[in-house]
C-alpha cells in the first residue's frame, strides 16, 4: 500500500497517522474503487472545498488511478493516498471472468477495509462511490465504527426477481444503521429505488444534484483558445459545423450512434470532436476506422488539451452543438457544462437527462438508439443558427440556476452533520 502525503507525514506508521487523527476535527474520507475518471469523482472533490470548512477531509483511491485524476487532484489541491488493488470498471463477460472479477473486488475489499481501519479513527465519515448491492459486506463491516454515506448516479437497473429481493434485503439492513446514509444525484435515481426501499426511507433519500462550479466556468471564459486555434493544432477544418461530445469513448455514451451518425452526413459540412477520458483501445480504434469518416470524426484527450479544467472548457465552448446520444445515463457532468458554457445540446430521452433539457426549449431530446432521430437533430441545429441562439441561452440559464455547487454541497454538509448528531443521541 502506498499514500500521497506531506513528507512530515510520510514517516509515520498508518497507526501512527490515525492516533494523530483523533483529536483533529471530524474527518470525511472520499473513497471509490476503480481507477477510471469521469464525472463521479468530479461531482465528489468539487465540494471539498465547501466541506473543508466545516471537517478534515482526506481522498483513497486505489493503485494505478488514471493520470487524469491525479492530474485533477494535484490541481485542486488535494492530497490522496492509496489502498491497494482496484475493481474492475467493465463487466465481466463468461463464467471465468465472472469468477475473476469477484475474486478482485474481494481483495479489494479486504485492502480497503485493513487500510480505512489503519489510518482513520472510529466515528469519522467515509463518502463512498460504492454499489451497496454489490459492496454490501464491506459496508457493514465499515459501519461497525464508521458513518458511511453513498451517493448513487445513476438509476438502479431492474434486475431479476431473486436479485431485487437481495437488493430489498441488504439496503434494509443498511439503513437499520443509524450510521448509513444514501444521497441520489438526482429524481431519476430517488425514483429507482422505491421498489427497494419502503416509502418512509425514500422519502428521507435527499437530492443533491451533478453541478457546474461557476468559478471554473468563468476561467474557462478568461483562456484565449480559438476554433482556428484548435483546427491548427488538430489539423482539422474550422469552417465546418463543429460538434463536440466529452466523455469516455463507450457504447453507453452512444459512440456507435454518433458514428453512424456521422456517416450518414455530408462531410464537408460536418467536423465532429469527441473529447476522451483516455486515447481509444484497439477494439474503440477498430470501430472507428470501420466507419471510414477520415479526419471528419477525431478522438482527442484531456491531456492533448493540455490537461486543466480551464482549457477543457474553453476548447468545449468553440464548438457549434454538443450531442451526448447517451443510451444509459445518470445526469451527466459534461452535457451540464456544455449548457453552461453555452453551447446547444442534443442528448436522449432517458434516466435524469430531462431533468436538465426540456427539448425544445433548453436543448433537443431524441429517442435512444435512433441514428435517424440524430441525424434530424443534427441537421437541425445546422441549419437554424436562431434556434442554437435560444436553446444555448435557455441552457446556459438553467445551468446557472439549477445545478449549481452551493446547493449540492449544502445538502451533503446536512447528512454529514445528521449522521454525527445521531451519532451522540
Amino acid at each position: 500500500m502506498t499514500s500521497a502525503r506531506t513528507p512530515a507525514a510520510s514517516a509515520a506508521r498508518p497507526e501512527e497517522q490515525a492516533a494523530a487523527r483523533t483529536d483533529a476535527r471530524p474527518q470525511v474520507v472520499y473513497v471509490w474503487q476503480y481507477r477510471e475518471w469521469g464525472g463521479a469523482q468530479t461531482y465528489l472533490l468539487g465540494q471539498i472545498p465547501r466541506v473543508r470548512r466545516h471537517y478534515d477531509v482526506r481522498v483513497l483511491i486505489p493503485d494505478g488511478s488514471t493520470p487524469i485524476l491525479l492530474h485533477d487532484l494535484a490541481r485542486r489541491g488535494i492530497a490522496h493516498e492509496t489502498f491497494g488493488p482496484a475493481v474492475a470498471s467493465a463487466p465481466a463477460a463468461g463464467l471465468r471472468a465472472r469468477l475473476t472479477d469477484r475474486a478482485g473486488r474481494r481483495r479489494s475489499a479486504l485492502a480497503l477495509e485493513r487500510y480505512v481501519r489503519q489510518t482513520t479513527p472510529p466515528g469519522s465519515i467515509l463518502h463512498c462511490d460504492i454499489g451497496p448491492w454489490y459492496a454490501f459486506p464491506l459496508l457493514r463491516r465499515l459501519l461497525r465504527r464508521y458513518r458511511v454515506v453513498v451517493t448513487l448516479h445513476t438509476a438502479v437497473l431492474k434486475p431479476s426477481p431473486a436479485r431485487a429481493a437481495s437488493w430489498r434485503f441488504k439496503l434494509a439492513r443498511l439503513f437499520r444503521q443509524s450510521g448509513f446514509a444514501l444521497i441520489a444525484a438526482n429524481r431519476d435515481v430517488r425514483g429507482s429505488l422505491a421498489p427497494y426501499v419502503s416509502p418512509p426511507v425514500l422519502s428521507r433519500i435527499p437530492i443533491a444534484y451533478s453541478f457546474v462550479d461557476r468559478d471554473e466556468i468563468q476561467q474557462a471564459r478568461q483562456v484565449r483558445l480559438s476554433r482556428a486555434d484548435l483546427a491548427q493544432r488538430f489539423d482539422l477544418p474550422a469552417d465546418r459545423f463543429w460538434v463536440v461530445t466529452l466523455g469516455q469513448f463507450i457504447e453507453r455514451k452512444g459512440c456507435r450512434e454518433l458514428l453512424a451518425a456521422a456517416a450518414r452526413l455530408d462531410p464537408a459540412q460536418y467536423q465532429f470532436l469527441w473529447i476522451a477520458t483516455e486515447p481509444p483501445h484497439a477494439a474503440q480504434a477498430a470501430l472507428i476506422a470501420a466507419a471510414r469518416l477520415g479526419r471528419c470524426f477525431q478522438i482527442v484527450t484531456h491531456g492533448d488539451l493540455g490537461g486543466d479544467r480551464a482549457t477543457l472548457l474553453a476548447a468545449l465552448a468553440t464548438a457549434d452543438a454538443f450531442a451526448l446520444p447517451s443510451l444509459q445515463e445518470g445526469l451527466p457532468l459534461a452535457l451540464i457544462e456544455a449548457m453552461a458554457v453555452g453551447l446547444p445540446c442534443i442528448s436522449t430521452r432517458i434516466n435524469a437527462i430531462p431533468e436538465a433539457i426540456e427539448s425544445g426549449v433548453s436543448g433537443l431530446l431524441i429517442p435512444p438508439g435512433s441514428v435517424d432521430a440524430l441525424v434530424e437533430a443534427l441537421e437541425t441545429l445546422r441549419r437554424d443558427p436562431d434556434l442554437r441562439t435560444r436553446l444555448a441561452a435557455e441552457g446556459r440559464r438553467r445551468a446557472d440556476t439549477q445545478f449549481e455547487l452551493t446547493t449540492t454541497a449544502e445538502a451533503t454538509l446536512k447528512v454529514y452533520d445528521e449522521l454525527r448528531r445521531d451519532a451522540v443521541r
